[in-house]
């Protein structure tokens, strides 16, 4: 069946690609059947602080790296009261304000449309 096919794929891939919210879905996590040390986030200046967690409970995980700009574009928030409550800041901006000498930021920037 597509479910068996689907599961196979996921539970032979050393190397799996999807969305921040996906990751924490069970479906995901019983077809994967296997932990993976290494999480890779990126567009984290996007992601809100509480999703950013989401990540962190994926089995196995030892390493996240985080990848994104603190500077640029914060996490999309459409109620104005979350936004006041400070729901509209990405984990990545919060540990960029507290610890900047943890963050390693790129001195140039690439585009590809350039």
């Amino acid at each position: 069946s597509g479910r068996k096919l689907h599961n196979a794929i996921l539970g032979s891939a050393s190397v799996i690609f999807c969305t921040l919210n996906s990751s924490g879905s069970n479906m995901l996590r019983k077809a994967v059947g296997k932990a993976f040390e290494t999480y890779i986030l990126d567009e984290a200046g996007q992601c809100p602080e509480s999703e950013y967690y989401i990540g962190t409970t994926f089995p196995g995980i030892k390493r996240m790296i985080v990848v994104g700009d603190p500077q640029q574009l914060p996490p999309c928030v459409i109620d104005q009261r979350c936004s006041e409550r400070g729901y509209g800041v990405s984990w990545l901006k919060r540990i960029y304000d507290q610890f900047p000498q943890k963050v390693h930021l790129l001195d140039t920037q690439y585009r590809m449309d350039r």
